[in-house]
């Protein structure tokens, strides 16, 4: 009965919340074009949609499904945000069925304190997706995080995933160098 916790970590606005939202097959986290996930977000499974959102002074408070954006998001929820220490979003999904829990992080590099939530997050994941940006790949902080993750020695499992890859044009010169 173990939690197995497969946490999305990298830079703002490389398809996090996004990646997950098709992992699930739904769009049950926020997803924008600006930098939006302003809290841990952990998808466990639930046989119906639910979000318990955990404050930092230790009291929780059940909200619907559709409030999330409201508690998460930055820049509606960014207030609020700065209380929660996380927001437990149960959902009926075959991914997270067997113990599987998948954690939506803040973006490293927008902003120190969201950063600081992220990196705290990584003692307790056992594998670490990483979204690269198809147009842009492995920048210097994703180069730098990506070191410090082998140098702590506590990541099983170290996945990357391409994402935009959408947005790449085939008559691009650039398309073969990508």
């Amino acid at each position: 009965t173990r939690k197995y916790t497969v946490a999305v970590m990298g830079e703002f606005k490389r398809g996090k919340s996004s990646l997950i939202n098709a992992l699930l097959g739904s769009k049950v986290l926020p997803a924008d074009v600006t930098p939006t996930t302003a809290t841990i977000n952990r998808i466990t499974y639930g046989t119906e949609p639910a979000v318990q959102i955990q404050f930092i002074n230790g009291t929780t408070e059940k909200i619907g499904i559709h409030q999330l954006p409201d508690y998460v998001s930055t820049p509606e929820g960014a207030y609020i945000a700065r209380q929660i220490r996380e927001a437990v979003v149960y959902y009926p999904t075959v991914i997270c069925q067997n113990y599987v829990d998948i954690i939506d992080t803040p973006g490293l590099d927008d902003d120190d304190a969201m950063t600081r939530i992220t990196i705290d997050m990584i003692q307790n994941a056992d594998a670490v997706i990483i979204p690269i940006l198809a147009r842009s790949p492995f920048s210097e902080t994703e180069n730098r995080f990506v070191c410090d993750l082998l140098e702590r020695g506590n990541i099983g499992n170290l996945i990357f995933v391409v994402t935009f890859m959408d947005h790449l044009d085939e008559d691009d010169y650039e398309y073969d160098t990508f």
